[in-house]
């Protein structure tokens, strides 16, 4: 008796809408959390690629200095000769720096991508979060105008007895 706003019927939705939100906003906040960590390894990522750059740009330059000391020392005589398959070895070493460089670059593009995504799923965990919030300090308030004595199922399902 008394409706909505009798004593033992408003506490009933009150506590119902504030265990919702917390019940919804909690893992909201955490995949939040999550996506954001999952952003630090995408920056992660394009620091390395940046690096792998760096990497690639060095070892060809490695590889175009060896080669031409190799050639320009070749042509001297038989000592020159050795020195410039010496020279030849250092060029097909920076070379390889080089490829190793493009693979690091390709694995941080990886993890930007991963950033991204990241990112994207932090975003919406934290609206989830802020949005089932909402809910939880708005709901019960709203509903607290609606008559909950006349629904018996709303009734027995929080348990009001008004």
């Amino acid at each position: 008796s008394g409706g909505p706003f009798s004593p033992t019927c408003q506490p009933c939705w009150h506590a119902f809408w504030r265990a919702l939100g917390t019940r919804e906003g909690v893992p909201g906040v955490l995949v939040g959390m999550i996506g954001m960590l999952v952003g630090v390894v995408g920056t992660v990522g394009m620091v390395s690629t940046m690096v792998g750059n760096m990497a690639v740009m060095v070892g060809m330059l490695v590889g175009v200095v060896g080669s031409s000391v190799g050639i320009l020392v070749a042509s001297v005589g038989t000592v020159g000769a050795m020195v410039g398959m010496v020279g030849m070895l250092v060029g097909m070493v920076g070379s390889s720096v080089g490829w190793v460089g493009m693979l690091v670059v390709m694995v941080g593009m990886v993890g930007s991508l991963v950033g991204a995504v990241g990112n994207m799923v932090g975003m919406v965990g934290m609206l989830v979060g802020a949005d089932s919030t909402m809910i939880g300090i708005f709901g019960g308030r709203i509903l607290t105008w609606l008559k909950c004595c006349h629904a018996p199922l709303t009734l027995l399902l929080l348990q009001c007895k008004c």
